[in-house]
């Protein structure tokens, strides 16, 4: 680059610097459901989740199916059983029962480590 041109470009004029407003973050995020583009429901309460239970045990009898649905008092979480409507006998359960005595026994190790620290 010669001389000349360097100094040209050291002349050069630079209007004034302008910056644009940092975007504001929104009052509350709006959280949407993978996919489908609606907003994510507010969470259920516990007897929601109960009454919700029952309703959909009292349909499943109604129509019939071999399916049961509970909520596991230990892990809080939903368990899916299908049934043999005739014997009684459980024919899968979702999830497993092996899975919930992983998660009971996390939930367990969880709570040793809270009392400790406390």
């Amino acid at each position: 680059m010669s001389i000349d041109n360097i100094a040209k470009f050291n002349s050069t004029q630079v209007g004034p610097v302008t910056t644009k407003p940092a975007p504001q973050p929104a009052a509350s995020p709006r959280q949407e459901l993978p996919g489908t583009g609606q907003a994510v429901p507010p969470a259920a309460s516990s007897t929601e989740v109960k009454q919700a239970i029952t309703r959909l045990n009292n349909f499943v009898q109604s129509q019939q199916r071999d399916l049961r649905f509970r909520v596991d008092e230990a892990t809080d979480r939903l368990v899916v059983t299908v049934v043999n409507a005739e014997s009684g006998e459980v024919i899968r359960q979702i999830p497993t029962e092996e899975v919930m005595a992983v998660a009971r026994s996390l939930e367990m190790a969880q709570g040793l480590l809270v009392n400790e620290r406390a």
